[in-house]
């Protein structure tokens, strides 16, 4: 995430001739902004938004992680992920799977660069999300100086899924008062 974040993302950017921007990250894409956001390469970023972020490993997050690698292996997940993902299905589940469970990325944290976003953050987390636990909203919302944060109802891991049309409704509005068109 932090090669991503780091170097990735900032070259996509000036590759693509992005000016002024807002991120938007899902998961561990939402890490991935949220370490971007941290980082000195923000001249130009307007706001970030976060879906369900990690910014450290929880007991839950392992758990479900576990769970979905025996869906994975036994179950019909396999199936569902080869929509999105088509022939990059197992690089894609193993990449992200090894390396959640690997027995050292259990220290994995990146609260040190919550205190350095320097924009305004909206952070989303479903109340029912098997992946972390409102404790990931609560180290965003009061480490980022700027941070509004929605706890959505009736929603997991995948708000902008789950919760669609309001999800859209709220990143919209955000959007619109950060990076007026």
């Amino acid at each position: 995430m932090h090669k991503e974040a780091l170097d990735i993302l900032p070259e996509i950017l000036a590759t693509a001739g992005i000016k002024d921007h807002i991120i938007i990250g899902h998961s561990d894409g939402g890490s991935i902004g949220v370490i971007y956001a941290g980082s000195p390469h923000t001249a130009r970023l307007k706001g970030l938004i976060t879906e369900a972020a990690h910014v450290f490993v929880e007991p839950v997050t392992i758990k479900s992680i576990q769970k979905a690698r025996k869906a994975y292996l036994e179950g019909n997940l396999k199936k569902k992920l080869e929509r999105h993902h088509g022939e990059n299905t197992d690089t894609a589940f193993w990449g992200w799977n090894d390396v959640w469970l690997h027995p050292k990325f259990i220290h994995w944290n990146i609260e040190k660069y919550l205190q350095r976003i320097q924009v305004p953050v909206l952070a989303l987390q479903g109340r029912q999300d098997p992946y972390g636990s409102l404790a990931q909203l609560n180290a965003l919302s009061d480490k980022i100086p700027d941070c509004s944060t929605r706890i959505i109802e009736e929603c997991g891991h995948a708000p902008h899924i789950e919760q669609k049309k309001s999800i859209l409704k709220i990143m919209g509005d955000f959007i619109h008062l950060y990076l007026p068109s």
